[in-house]
């Protein structure tokens, strides 16, 4: 879910001439990292980004985003277990 929404705001959104996405472990961990090149830094959290944030936290993980002027990052992570 988080992957879905993060991927519609940079097309709705972000303005974006690229997106590149990560999943990654680690020791009990697990990472979506979504990043974009968009028009970061104009960023205002919606329904789509409340919803994600309480998802991860439900699930014991994190969700952080990052803006810029060169873009915005979001990285959400769960515990591998969940």
């Amino acid at each position: 879910m988080a992957l879905r929404e993060a991927v519609t705001n940079v097309i709705r959104h972000a303005g974006a001439t690229r997106c590149t996405i990560r999943f990654a472990h680690d020791i009990g961990q697990i990472y979506l990292d979504i990043a974009d090149d968009g028009q970061g830094g104009h960023f205002r959290e919606g329904a789509g980004i409340a919803g994600m944030r309480a998802r991860m936290t439900a699930a014991g993980g994190a969700f952080v985003i990052s803006a810029s002027p060169a873009g915005t990052t979001v990285l959400a992570t769960v515990p591998a277990s969940a």
